[in-house]
């Protein structure tokens, strides 16, 4: 519901007044005071306005990664249920939580790949410059 009235995509043609007065429950609700609303610098709106976005994706994040520790625990749980009378070997839940915080090994390896890959093409080139039938 707060998200609509973040992105108003209404029609409805408002003074400026009115837009004001529309809103202000809004920023009520992300923390705003009355006195910051209506007598401070209007670009404070803003910097309420951003940290909110902020606030709803980490919210987001964390309901996504609670997602993950759920449906790991369930994994688990049913691997070694239905594991056991085919004869495999337990899992474990987890023993500490998720590094969240971990660089990523893929981009060193994009990286590396389009490196070889600038140098292949200019290797190629540089060898058939000079021919015209394959360019």
């Amino acid at each position: 519901m707060e998200e609509s009235r973040l992105k108003d995509t209404s029609t409805e043609k408002l003074s400026l007044t009115e837009a004001f007065y529309k809103m202000f429950p809004f920023y009520l609700y992300i923390g705003m005071t009355y006195e910051q609303y209506w007598n401070e610098n209007v670009c404070l709106t803003n910097y309420y306005r951003e940290a909110y976005e902020i606030k709803c994706e980490h919210l987001n994040q964390e309901k996504w990664l609670q997602g993950m520790y759920i449906y790991d625990a369930i994994s688990t749980s049913l691997y070694n249920m239905f594991g056991r009378s085919k004869g495999r070997t337990p899992r474990n839940y987890a023993e500490k939580p998720y590094d969240i915080y971990k660089k990523d090994d893929t981009t060193k390896q994009e990286e590396l790949e389009r490196e070889r890959s600038k140098v292949w093409l200019i290797n190629f080139v540089n060898a058939y410059q000079n021919d015209e039938t394959i360019l």
